[in-house]
């Protein structure tokens, strides 16, 4: 993922974070330290940012909920360690909502999930919208929701409001099956290619 300074995070194969300055740049350096959870014996899945941006949060390959506090000056701190946010299991993706700033989750089941407060502690809702499995979740930079599943096609929501919709059939999916995306500065969508 993007942060704010526009460096890209990611989470590589071995379940560790690696970080590099631009997305054309092709170097990228890590692991970087405390990069997983309890002592590094727990490998990630995914990273992103909580609503306010000044915590990381992550999914481990045991499906719970991971969240990195702001340094002492109330910023972000990737140096920081792991912390395991309790009633959060059985996820293997999060995101937060940019239109409402709710945490969004994906469950073990590739069912999408939603926090109705802001306490990271609450229990995710099960949503029953989705007439396939959720890998990952995504925004446009129109608001909507992507949704790439199990299957690494890329799937746009029918409605801006995602909790109440299903995946646009009608648009299909992209044509190359993709392992991930990200949109750059300039509004371009990168894909990783998925290999066959």
């Amino acid at each position: 993922f993007k942060e704010p300074d526009s460096s890209i995070l990611a989470v590589f194969n071995d379940g560790a974070l690696y970080r590099k300055n631009t997305m054309t740049t092709g170097i990228w350096n890590g692991p970087l330290d405390n990069s997983m959870p309890n002592g590094g014996r727990i490998p990630l899945r995914m990273i992103t940012l909580s609503q306010n941006a000044n915590e990381y949060l992550a999914v481990g390959f045991d499906n719970r909920l991971y969240i990195k506090r702001p340094g002492d000056n109330g910023e972000l701190d990737i140096t920081q360690p792991w912390e395991r946010v309790e009633n959060n299991s059985n996820i293997i993706y999060v995101l937060t909502d940019p239109h409402n700033g709710k945490l969004i989750g994906i469950d073990t089941n590739g069912s999408l999930m939603i926090k109705k407060t802001d306490d990271i502690t609450s229990e995710f809702i099960k949503l029953n919208n989705l007439s396939i499995k959720a890998l990952k979740i995504y925004f446009d930079n129109n608001g909507y929701m992507l949704v790439l599943d199990r299957n690494f096609n890329l799937w746009q929501m029918m409605d801006l409001d995602w909790e109440n919709s299903d995946i646009d059939t009608s648009k299909g999916s992209n044509t190359t099956r993709v392992n991930d995306v990200l949109y750059d500065n300039d509004g371009k969508l990168y894909g990783d290619r998925k290999s066959t």
